[in-house]
């Protein structure tokens, strides 16, 4: 008799959880708690958010000159850009010339020219 006693209490306690959670969860029509926690804002250009940069696709085949050592990443120079530049396989010195190969996954590569 007791064990009956013990499994109704438990189904009494589960469904009361339930009904409690449900009501802290939807809030009768309001936000619900869940949604501050979820990601649901825009992240728009306009607001100054940024995406990945697409303008420097336009110095694939240029030429320019490394100002750091690319080991092998570093930064170079092509005309007045300074720019975030890959080795694509060997290190590169600093104030060698070098010529953008490929723009890939926001990264550009060089090699030496």
């Amino acid at each position: 008799m007791a064990i009956i006693s013990y499994i109704v209490a438990a189904i009494i306690i589960v469904i009361a959880g339930t009904v409690i959670l449900y009501h802290i969860f939807n809030k009768a029509g309001k936000k619900g708690m869940m949604e501050d926690a979820a990601l649901t804002l825009e992240q728009n250009i306009g607001d100054g958010y940024l995406g990945a940069p697409e303008d420097l696709q336009q110095f694939v085949g240029t030429e320019g000159i490394s100002l750091t050592v690319l080991r092998p990443a570093g930064k170079i120079k092509i005309g007045d850009e300074i720019i975030d530049a890959v080795s694509y396989n060997d290190y590169i010195e600093e104030g060698v010339k070098v010529k953008v190969i490929k723009y890939e996954n926001t990264q550009l590569y060089v090699l030496k020219s």
